[in-house]
């Protein structure tokens, strides 16, 4: 009896330190001290994004979901949406002209090429500033609004100024991290917001974030990142 108690004991504590470890190596990191320049210098060799991502768009009483893959880069987005599989619709941007496979309408057009663009390249800000809260970095210009969390160096919100007059928000949250075992990457590189909310008017999309390649221009070369999931 004592030996299967000890027994018993051992699995118990070895199942807790595994928890325990797992836990301990996906917890955020934090970056209380961060250097803010430093970590827009840190991506200003990527130029294009791949990336797959759950979908789903909201307007009033009306929803819509799909998964997507996605390529972006500063000047082109190519957008393909899924449903069950299928091929469903594509948005297509490349230098402000947009071609889509199906008639949508001008806000949702906004809310994809604006939103998408500015939402995963946030670290392209022209003409800024920075300044800082308790908690956050604001970095400011004519059009933009980013915050920074202090404590995780990744983005929080962001308020963008379209052309129209109107006001693009940007939300983010569920950090996680990637799988990446490239040694230069600097720590905060290694995690991501994977969950986000973009709303102009009453259209809101939310995307989650299932992987993404980082395409570097300086080196050429492209790197895949997978998510650990809950």
């Amino acid at each position: 009896m004592v030996i299967k108690i000890l027994y018993l004991f051992v699995i118990l504590s070895s199942l807790f330190i595994l928890t325990s470890c797992t836990f301990r190596d996906f917890e955020i990191p934090t970056y209380q001290n961060g250097d803010m320049e430093k970590l827009l210098d840190a991506y200003k060799n990527v130029s294009i994004i791949e990336a797959i991502v759950a979908l789903e768009y909201t307007k009033n009483y009306t929803t819509l979901q799909g998964d997507a893959s996605l390529i972006i880069s500063e000047r082109e987005i190519d957008l393909k949406i899924y449903y069950l599989g299928f091929l469903v619709g594509s948005i297509k941007e490349s230098n402000g002209i947009v071609e889509s496979s199906q008639h949508y309408e001008k806000n949702k057009i906004k809310l994809v090429v604006d939103g998408l663009r500015n939402c995963f390249f946030w670290w392209r800000i022209d003409d800024y500033a920075i300044a800082e809260e308790e908690d956050f970095y604001i970095i400011r210009n004519y059009n933009r609004k980013i915050i920074i969390s202090k404590k995780t160096m990744l983005p929080v919100e962001q308020k963008i100024e379209l052309s129209s007059g109107e006001q693009l928000h940007i939300y983010y949250e569920k950090p996680v991290k990637t799988t990446s075992l490239r040694e230069e990457l600097n720590p905060f590189e290694r995690w991501y917001q994977s969950s986000i909310k973009i709303q102009l008017n009453d259209h809101i999309l939310f995307i989650k974030i299932k992987s993404f390649n980082f395409i570097e221009n300086s080196h050429n070369i492209s790197e895949k990142f997978t998510f650990d999931e809950e």
